[in-house]
């Protein structure tokens, strides 16, 4: 388990985007700014059962107080465009892939799986 968090660093720089936005984050893995397609509002990032630790940071000279830091967790929240709210909508709390295709509304899953 102490490897995750490096990979899911790693598969996270090597996304690409047609355009890549600065939105003042960074990891902790030395190599500075993160740079994304838009900026992250949570991760849902477990192994085993239990929450993999990681966290997306602020850069130092972060330019707003809206940027947040974000951690990993055991909850995600569905596309806000696909809620009749346009927000994100409740939690939906998991403890594994199998658990997460069982209570997401199929609508609100990302994955093909």
């Amino acid at each position: 388990m102490d490897v995750l968090p490096e990979v899911l660093g790693g598969t996270l720089r090597a996304m690409t985007f047609p355009k890549l936005m600065h939105w003042d984050a960074m990891l902790e893995d030395g190599k500075g700014e993160l740079l994304f397609g838009r900026p992250i509002r949570w991760i849902l990032y477990t192994y085993g059962g239990r929450v993999v630790p990681f966290t997306i940071a602020r850069t130092p000279l972060a330019q707003t107080s809206q940027v947040q830091e974000i951690n990993s967790g055991a909850a995600t929240y569905g596309h806000r465009f696909l809620t009749t709210s346009g927000r994100a909508g409740r939690s939906i709390k998991v403890r594994s892939f199998d658990e997460y295709r069982a209570r997401a509304p199929r609508k609100l899953r990302r994955s093909r799986a």
